[in-house]
């Protein structure tokens, strides 16, 4: 038994009408990312970053060297508003992690750019990250982990789907 269990068995039995299952997945993925997310604030705390300050350097940071993005190509890979990056970049840019450049190819626009001082800070989050995240996983046989991946990308992808199917009617 797990924490979900207990109300969605109060659901069965409160609305034995309905299939709750769909709950029982859901809850316990949102259970699941909640405590993640609590230990990832605690990694990323002790290296001095927000969960937020981390995506946007992690963002920059898988790109190839220099590590630099336009601020639209930002906001479409950390799917949140304009306004939103705008916010995380003014942080990290006064802690002189990101800096915003102009672009070589167009003066018209700007990128933004990983600085060095942001890599320093970023590498050593990164490496605690990975090494935490992999003990709050629980011991999974090499079956089990491919099943999970395997079941979590099939309703990320219908996610995607359904998101690509919603912009192409508006």
């Amino acid at each position: 038994m797990d924490r979900v269990d207990a109300f969605t068995g109060l659901w069965r039995d409160q609305r034995p009408d309905l299939d709750v299952r769909p709950l029982d997945v859901w809850s316990r993925l949102k259970q699941v990312t909640t405590l993640y997310d609590r230990a990832l604030s605690e990694v990323l705390r002790r290296h001095g970053l927000s969960i937020a300050e981390f995506e946007v350097l992690a963002t920059l940071r898988r790109t190839a060297a220099p590590h630099q993005l336009r601020p639209g190509e930002l906001t479409r890979s950390l799917m949140v508003t304009a306004g939103a990056v705008t916010n995380r970049l003014d942080v990290l840019q006064r802690r002189g992690l990101v800096d915003r450049l102009r672009h070589t190819d167009d003066r018209r626009g700007l990128v933004v750019a990983l600085t060095d001082k942001g890599l320093r800070v970023f590498e050593p989050a990164l490496t605690e990250l990975v090494g935490e995240s992999g003990t709050l996983l629980p011991s999974l046989s090499d079956r089990q982990s491919s099943q999970l991946f395997d079941t979590l990308r099939k309703i990320l992808v219908h996610f995607d789907d359904v998101e690509r199917d919603a912009e192409s009617d508006r």
